[in-house]
This record gives structure tokens, sequence and C-alpha cells, in this order.
């Protein structure tokens, strides 16, 4: 159910551990178009010669910032390089190592090459599945695109605190790799950077990140906790989905943004608070968290998206804010333990399926500012005994109340024109109230249900 629902989510999305390697590090060519500012705690000096001076105790720097630091936005491409143990890419300013050629379990990345600050490491450790341990040296000051994925023997990772990005699959598949500090140097953790660090169980995220990528701890099935700082506003997609062994999550004020996905399947997680910055629960964003018990949508929330909470079997009850607009469709399907939800006046959309197979779910209140209840909303809630219509509502859709054996009285008002094609089948003991020679008293008759004019 998981994926079938999400495939269209996931058509995109590229799975790291797919991809078959032949050969420790990484051949393809990479294009390099960060636009990145990099300190380093080193006072380094270069010129057009390529000469290089390197003073690891200067005592110029009391504001503890490198005035020559390296841009490599404006760095010039100079040559491809290659000695015994590395291929890399030699600009003006640094070294972009791109390929390790060795086969040793230890590696110590060097500082320099050819004179020049080694500052950049792209895939140059792509599938080194026999590499246990790494040295990486404070002149690298980007991480880049799968520069250790799939190094499944990585027990431990030392990132100096020279790095500022950790790029896209940086470590993903490193399913050996149980703990992580990241320094606060980092302010980007890129895309899919540890997905499928299946033994990691614990990372510290410093406060000076700002951003955690698409997917970037997605499929850590050992993560118990994670600390977010209140210096990231932005969750991305996927960001923890399969976190299975993630209980808890506090995310902090700071966050204005989560994004679809953000934490679906974390089957573990029983409690979230999200803070007052979110206006809108992304689709699927808490989608198959079995063992959540509640959830506290903050007053600011606008919208609730499809799937948002599809198969939180574990809810038992649910407050939507008076400033919610949307419910979106199949947002609560499967919410099997929700016994009662009041929808507030706020809310003037509830779209198709948004309760389907709340089966402990007893009774409803609907809001006077919605029209249409839609195909499939209270289809298989199977417990529910009084439903509210208001006034307000003019359709009721096919198969809106399928199902429903323990409804026995509905109360459908005279604005109702429109009920569609088995709105009410299953509902074996119902009695429709309403006035005579209206649209329900119309539909009772055709469909052989008890019918009382009021």
């Amino acid at each position: 159910m998981k994926r079938r629902i999400l495939i269209a989510l996931l058509a995109g999305m590229v799975i790291c551990s797919s991809i078959g390697l032949s050969s420790c590090g990484n051949d393809s060519d990479i294009n390099n178009n960060n636009s990145t500012t990099i300190n380093n705690n080193n006072s380094t000096t270069v010129n057009n010669n390529n000469s290089t001076t390197v003073n690891n105790n200067s005592d110029n720097n009391n504001d503890n910032t490198n005035s020559n630091a390296i841009d490599i936005e404006n760095a010039v491409f100079q040559r491809e390089g290659e000695n015994d143990d590395y291929k890399y890419n030699v600009y003006d300013k640094y070294i972009e190592i791109t390929k390790y050629k060795g086969s040793d379990v230890s590696v110590t990345i060097p500082a320099e090459i050819e004179g020049l600050p080694v500052a950049i490491i792209n895939g140059a450790f792509f599938g080194c599945s026999s590499l246990t341990s790494i040295n990486i040296p404070d002149s690298v000051t980007y991480i880049g695109y799968n520069a250790f994925q799939d190094c499944s023997s990585l027990t431990s990772i030392n990132i100096p605190d020279s790095v500022t990005k950790i790029g896209e699959y940086a470590f993903c598949g490193c399913s050996s790799l149980t703990s992580v500090t990241i320094p606060d140097s980092v302010t980007t953790i890129g895309d899919c950077a540890f997905e499928i660090c299946s033994s990691l169980t614990s990372i510290t995220i410093p406060d000076s990140v700002t951003t955690i990528g698409q997917s970037a701890f997605s499929d850590c099935s050992s993560l118990t906790s994670i600390n977010i700082p209140d210096s990231v506003t932005t969750i991305g997609q996927w960001a923890f989905e399969g976190c299975s062994s993630l209980t808890s999550i506090n995310i902090p004020n700071s966050v204005t943004y989560i994004a679809r996905n953000a934490f679906s399947d974390c089957s573990s997680l029983t409690s979230v608070t999200i803070p007052d910055s979110v206006t809108t629960i992304e689709d699927a964003t808490f989608y198959g968290c079995s063992s959540l018990t509640s959830i506290n949508i903050p007053n600011n929330v606008i919208e609730i998206g499809y799937v948002a909470f599809n198969g939180c079997s574990s809810l038992t009850s649910i407050n939507i804010p008076d400033s919610v607009t949307t419910i979106g469709q199949w947002a609560f399907e499967g919410c099997s333990s929700l016994k009662s939800i009041t929808i507030p006046d706020s809310v003037t959309e509830i779209w198709n399926r948004a309760f389907e197979g709340c089966s402990s779910l007893t009774s409803v209140t609907i809001s006077d500012s919605v029209t249409t209840i839609w195909d499939g909303t209270f289809y298989g809630c199977s417990s529910l005994t009084s439903v509210t219509i208001p006034d307000s509502v003019t359709t009721i859709e096919g198969q809106a109340f399928y199902g429903c054996s323990s409804l026995t009285s509905i109360n459908i008002p005279d604005s109702v024109t429109t009920i569609g094609g088995g709105a009410f089948w299953g509902c074996d003991n119902l009695t429709i109230y309403g006035k005579s020679g209206s649209s329900a008293e119309t539909y009772a008759k055709d469909n052989n249900i008890p019918f009382k004019a009021q």
C-alpha cells in the first residue's frame, strides 16, 4: 500500500542502492556548478603560478575569518590530473578529487596535490565497499556528489570544521555507519546525503544548518532520535521517510516548510510537535506513521494535504484548528483508531475519501461552510452513529457514507439538491429524515431506505 499510493510522488527519485559498480571511485565526468564561498581555518595564499603557502599557525586572523577564502564560484578549470592514488581536476585555486584508484581499507586524503589545496571530494570513493576508515584533511570545504556513496564497510566518519556543505548522495548507502557528528561549519545537508545509512543510530545536526535536503536521512532504519536545531527553516521531501525506529521528533519554530513525505513510514513515531510557523501540512507528510497516537496541528495551518495522515492507525484524536480551510483526499484514510472529529467552520473543502476506513469513528460534525460532501468521504466508517450535516451542504456525492453500517439515522437538510449513487449503500439500518418533497425523500424512496418527514 505504501509504495502503491506514493508511486507517483516517488517516480523521479533515484534509489542509490540500485546502482551497480564495477570499481572503487567514479570515472564519470563531474560538472561542479556550486556557488559557494568557502572559508578555511588555514591561511592560504594562491597565485597564478600555482605556488601555495600554507601557515597553520597564522596569528593575523583576529576575527577568525579567513580573508583568503577559496572562491569556488569564480575558480577557473585548468586541466585534469592523475597520480598513483587519485584522478582529479586542477583549478587555478584548488584541487577537486574525482576518483580514488587504490584499494586500501584505511585512507588519508592528502591536504595538497600539486601545491594546491584539496578543497572538493566529488565521487572519489563511490562504491569503495572495503573502505573502513577515512581521514579528511581540513583543506576540504565541500564533500560533494556521491563522494562516499555505497562505502558499505565505513563505520565512522570525522568531518572536519572546514566543511561547509555535504552534497547529494555524499554518504548514501553507507550501511555500516553508526554515528556522525556534523561540524557547526556546515550549513546545508544535501539531497540523499545519508540515505539508507541503515546502521546509523544517532546524528548531531549543528545549529549552523538551515536546510535538510530531500531524502537526507531517508531509510535510516536504526535512527532512534534526531534533534533539529532552531536554525533549520526547511525540511525537504522524504527527509526522514522510512526511519522506522524514530520514536519522537521536535520540530523547532524556525521551520516554516515541511515538504511532502518528510516523515512518511516512520512507523515507531508516537508524537510530533508541529510549530506555529508551519502553514501547510503537505501531502503524505505523516503517511504510514502507524504508532502516532496524537498530533497537535497549530492554529496557522490552512491546509491538510493529500494522504497527510493516511494509515496513522493508532491516532485516537485530532484537533483541527479553525484556521484550516481544506482537508485533502485520503487525508485521514485508515486512521482506524480515530473516534471523533469536529470539522471547524473555516473548512470549506473536504476532499474525496478524506476519512475512508476510519472504522472507530463514531461521530462527525461537519462545518457549515462545506457545500459538498465528496465521493467516499466517510466510506467504510462502520462505527459511525451520528453525523451532523449543515444547511450549507447542497451535494452529497456517490459513496459518501458507503458501508457506514452503524448509522441508524441521518437528517438531510432541504438545501441538499443532489445525492449521488450509492451515497448510503451498506447502511442497512438507516432511516433518512428530511422535509417532505425534498431530494432526500426522493433518494430514500428510489433506494428503498425508510424516510420520515420532519
